[in-house]
C-alpha cells in the first residue's frame, strides 16, 4: 500500500532533506509531495488525498498550525508531523490536535523523522481497519433514513419527469430549476466481490464524503451495482464544477485502489443538463459502462462514445433490440472487454434454436449484423489483411455455409476470441509507448524536480492509472526508478568526467551537495570522492 505523504516548509533545503531521507526509508510505500509555498500546499490539502503532512509550524503568511485548523473545520483527517525549532516547542504543544502524530525539533537526527512517518502509517492502518464498520453502519443508515429521495432518483433516471412515485412526497436537496450534472460510478472488478453489498455501501460513503465538499447532490445504488448522482455545485459556478467533479473522482479512485488493488470506472456528463432531460442524458451515458475502460482510462464522459446511440426506439420488437445489442456488442469487442463481450455473444447465439441458419429471417439478419460487425472491427482496427491471411474469411458474406446455427455460432465465438487477443496486443503496445514516453522523459530530465503529477501530464495519463501500469510494465515504482536512474548518471559522471561533486549532484536532480552526498553514501557504501577514485583507479589498472 501507498501512502501520499506532503512535506511543506518555507526553506527549500528542509523539504529537499525531509524528501530524499523518506525516499530512501520508505521508497515503495510513500508517494512524495513537497511544497515551499504554504499556500499552495493548503489549497492542495484541501481538494486532494494525502495520509500524512509533514509541517513547518511558523512559516510566513500561512503558519502549520493555519493548515491544521483548516483541515479540521472540513474533516480532512490528514495526519500531521510538526517541525519546529526549539524557541518555538511550548509553542507548538499547544496545537493539540488528535491529527498531530507528534512533534519534531529541527536538528534532531534522522531516525526521529523516519520514525515519526512510520507512526503516522501505522496510525492510518489502525484507523482504516476500525473505520470500515463504522462507514458500513453509517452508509446503512443514510441508504435507510433517504430511501424514498433516492427512489426519486430512479425514477427521474427513468424519465418520469413531473410524477412522484405513488404515495411519496419528496423534498429533494437539489433544485429542480438549476442544471443537473450526472455522474456513474461503478466497479471494476469481478467475482463474488463485486455484489458484496458491505463494499458496495464503503464505496458509495467514501465517495459522498468528497462530493459534500463541493456539490449538493442526489444519489442512488441501482440494481446493477453501481452509483448514480445527479449533482449541482454548491457555488453555483458550473464553469469550476467540472475541475472539482474530477478532484473527487481521482481522490475516490486512488483511495479504492490503494485500498482494494482494484479499480472504479467512473462516467460523468459533459455538459449541464436541463432537469427534464436527465432520463435522456442518462440513457445516453450508460452504453459505457457496457464496455469499461476505454483506452486503459478509468474515466469517461459521454462525449467518449464514438457514435452516441440514437434515441431509444419506441418500439421494443425483438428485430431493434437485436441491433442495439449488436452495437453494444462491437463496443466490448472494440474496447477489449473479454468476459462482458463473450458474455453478450454468448447471449445472443443462445436466443436462437438449432434451426439451418436460412430457415428464419431473424437468423438471417442476425447472421449478417454479426459479420457486419465483425468485418466492421477488422476494417477499424486494421486487422483485415492479418485475418485473411490467417484464416478464411468467405464465411463472413455466405450465411448458407453452414448446416446449422450451432456451426455459424462457433465460428463467430472464435472471430471474436482472435480480435479480442488481437486488440489486447495493440492496447499493451499503447500502454508500453505511454510507459516508455515517461522513461524517457525521466533520463532527459534527471535535473528536474521529477513527480508522477508530472509524469502523467507528459504522457496524457491519470496519474493512479499511471503508477499502477508502471509498475506493472517495469517492475518497480516512479520513485524507485528515479532514484535507480540518478545513481545510474551519478555512478557514471563520477567516474567518467572530472565535474566537481556539487555540479554533479545538481545534473542527478540534488541542489544541495550534502544529500547529494548522503545518498550516494548509502546507495554505495562510500562518499562521492571515495566512489571517484576507486573506480578511477580500477580503470587506469585496467
Amino acid at each position: 500500500m501507498m501512502y501520499r505523504i506532503m512535506v511543506v516548509d518555507d526553506e527549500s533545503h528542509v523539504t529537499e532533506w525531509i524528501s530524499h531521507l523518506l525516499d530512501d526509508a520508505y521508497s515503495s510505500e510513500l508517494d512524495l509531495y513537497r511544497f515551499n509555498d504554504a499556500t499552495q500546499a493548503l489549497r492542495q490539502l484541501l481538494t486532494g488525498i494525502y495520509d500524512i503532512a509533514v509541517l513547518d509550524i511558523s512559516m510566513p503568511e500561512v503558519t502549520g498550525i493555519d493548515i491544521l485548523d483548516a483541515l479540521e473545520s472540513q474533516k480532512i483527517e490528514t495526519q500531521v508531523i510538526f517541525l519546529t525549532a526549539y524557541s518555538e516547542f511550548e509553542y507548538a504543544k499547544r496545537a493539540i490536535s488528535p491529527q498531530v502524530v507528534t512533534y519534531i525539533l529541527k536538528g534532531e537526527p534522522d531516525s526521529v523523522m523516519v520514525e515519526a512517518v512510520g507512526q503516522a502509517i501505522r496510525r492510518i492502518q489502525e484507523k482504516v481497519e476500525n473505520d470500515n464498520l463504522v462507514k458500513i453502519a453509517k452508509s446503512r443508515i443514510r441508504a435507510s433514513s433517504t430511501n424514498i429521495r433516492r427512489e426519486y432518483v430512479v425514477h427521474l433516471l427513468q424519465g418520469a419527469i413531473g410524477s412522484e412515485p405513488t404515495g411519496t412526497a419528496v423534498s429533494l436537496l437539489i433544485s429542480p430549476e438549476k442544471p443537473i450534472l450526472l455522474l456513474q460510478c461503478a466497479l471494476n472488478i469481478s467475482g463474488d466481490q463485486s455484489s458484496s453489498p458491505e463494499l458496495l455501501l464503503e464505496i458509495g460513503s467514501h465517495i459522498e464524503d468528497y462530493l459534500s465538499r463541493f456539490f449538493v447532490f442526489e444519489g442512488a445504488m441501482l440494481q446493477n451495482n453501481s452509483f448514480v448522482w445527479l449533482l449541482q455545485p454548491q457555488n453555483g459556478d458550473y464553469q469550476t464544477a467540472y475541475s472539482e467533479l474530477l478532484a473527487v473522482i481521482e481522490n475516490a479512485e486512488m483511495l479504492f485502489n490503494r485500498h482494494t488493488g482494484h479499480d472504479l470506472l467512473f462516467v460523468y456528463s459533459s455538459h449541464p443538463a436541463a432537469f427534464d432531460d436527465i432520463g435522456r442524458t442518462y440513457r445516453q451515458m450508460l452504453p459505457l459502462y457496457r464496455y469499461g475502460y476505454n483506452k486503459g482510462h478509468i474515466v469517461l464522459t459521454d462525449e467518449d462514445l464514438p457514435d452516441v446511440l440514437a434515441e431509444e426506439a419506441t418500439s421494443e420488437s425483438e428485430y431493434r433490440q437485436l441491433g442495439r445489442d449488436i452495437q453494444i456488442l462491437q463496443n466490448l469487442i472494440e474496447n477489449g472487454e473479454r468476459a462482458e463481450s463473450m458474455a453478450l455473444l454468448d447471449m445472443l447465439l443462445e436466443s436462437f434454436d438449432r434451426r439451418p441458419v436460412s430457415s428464419d429471417p431473424l437468423i438471417l439478419e442476425a447472421f449478417c449484423q454479426l459479420s457486419g460487425m465483425v468485418l466492421a472491427i477488422l476494417n477499424k482496427t486494421g486487422l483485415y489483411q492479418a485475418a485473411s491471411n490467417e484464416r478464411s474469411l468467405v464465411w463472413l458474406g455466405n450465411p448458407y455455409s453452414f448446416a446449422t446455427w450451432d456451426e455459424a455460432a462457433t465460428a463467430f465465438r472464435q472471430m471474436t476470441d482472435y480480435m479480442l487477443n488481437k486488440n489486447a496486443r495493440k492496447r499493451d503496445s499503447r500502454s508500453q509507448t505511454c510507459i516508455d514516453k515517461a522513461k524517457d522523459y525521466i533520463i532527459q530530465n534527471l535535473d528536474q524536480d521529477l513527480s508522477l503529477l508530472m509524469l502523467a501530464e507528459k504522457v496524457f495519463l491519470n496519474p493512479s492509472y499511471l503508477s499502477i501500469l508502471f509498475k506493472k510494465k517495469v517492475g518497480c515504482n516512479v520513485s524507485d526508478y528515479i532514484k535507480a536512474e540518478r545513481l545510474k548518471k551519478a555512478k557514471q559522471l563520477l567516474s567518467e568526467t572530472k565535474l566537481k561533486i556539487n555540479e554533479i549532484a545538481r545534473q542527478v536532480g540534488y541542489p544541495n551537495a550534502t544529500y547529494f552526498g548522503k545518498f550516494i553514501k548509502l546507495e554505495t557504501g562510500l562518499t562521492p570522492l571515495e566512489y571517484r577514485d576507486r573506480h578511477t583507479q580500477r580503470e587506469i589498472s585496467l
